[in-house]
């Protein structure tokens, strides 16, 4: 890609996918395979920097994952969230957009991915935290109160390459930057991989941001992901029981840095872009 280089954007420590070896890549395709996405997203990459952080966590919350807890849970936060009555998109803006049928396909699955993984993540990593900050548990409720809703199908096929700032033009980074700031919390210092997985059809993003930006300048995004993070604490007081017990962390170290990691993400990143995620899956046509 040519064009200027946009100025500096926000990166966060991480192992990526294709750079992950040994013991790492193992955990990864695991949790690929636990989640049924075809991605490892940011919160587990970023774990992987951390000696041990990652098997740590992993193996406190695998079991949600491969019980369907936290797809079912996850899915079951999706249908409660309440999400604003607005139009979808006609295939005719979305070709106006210069995304064909080919690359439509594949932004759903890009979306579907991130739909269903951010849900999961944060229901089954609020339940972590509030386990490692040393919250009790709810007591293991009957099948039914813990599944209230089918967690769907797994996303099977690859997503498009996640790009940089430097492989993007100067006016692709920057609407990155821009859907990035759209209701930041925190220090906005962790960026969104599903913007630069999108990042490939700029004029996508642009719909994306025609839709976001209006729910961002009234308030109404900040109250979905109000919504969001507490339909995950109720989920995560489902499912905290079943949790494993983390054990020994690594390192002292590790176990301050694994907590405070889970924290900033499901607090600020995850929790935003489910309801973002979820907005624009709602406007794609199918």
């Amino acid at each position: 890609m040519t064009g200027a280089r946009p100025a500096a954007a926000p990166t966060y420590p991480a192992v990526a996918e294709a750079d992950a070896r040994g013991a790492t890549a193992a955990l990864y395709a695991e949790i690929r395979q636990a989640l049924g996405v075809p991605v490892v997203n940011l919160i587990w990459r970023h774990l992987a920097t951390l000696p041990g952080g990652l098997e740590w966590a992993w193996g406190a919350v695998e079991p949600l994952y491969r019980s369907g807890a936290a797809a079912r849970e996850g899915a079951a936060l999706l249908r409660a969230l309440p999400l604003p009555d607005t139009p979808g998109w006609s295939r005719a803006e979305v070709r106006g957009a210069a995304v064909d049928e080919a690359a439509a396909r594949t932004v759903l699955r890009v979306l579907d991915s991130y739909n269903r993984s951010n849900a999961m993540n944060l229901v089954a990593l609020t339940a972590l935290a509030g386990g490692l900050r040393g919250e009790r548990a709810a007591p293991p409720g009957p099948a039914a109160a813990v599944a209230p809703a089918d967690g769907g199908p797994p996303v099977d096929g690859a997503l498009p390459a996640l790009l940089t700032p430097a492989q993007m033009t100067a006016a692709t980074a920057a609407l990155v930057a821009r859907l990035d700031r759209l209701d930041e919390m925190g220090e906005g210092r962790i960026p969104a991989s599903m913007y630069r997985h999108l990042a490939h059809w700029p004029g996508f993003l642009a719909l994306a941001a025609e839709r976001i930006a209006p729910l961002h300048d009234d308030g109404r995004l900040a109250g979905l992901i109000a919504a969001a993070r507490e339909l995950a604490r109720a989920a995560a007081e489902r499912v905290a029981g079943a949790l494993a017990a983390p054990g020994s962390p690594p390192t002292p170290p590790i176990r301050a840095a694994v907590p405070a990691a889970l924290t900033e993400f499901t607090g600020t990143v995850i929790a935003k872009m489910v309801p973002i995620c979820a907005l624009l899956r709602r406007a794609m046509p199918e």
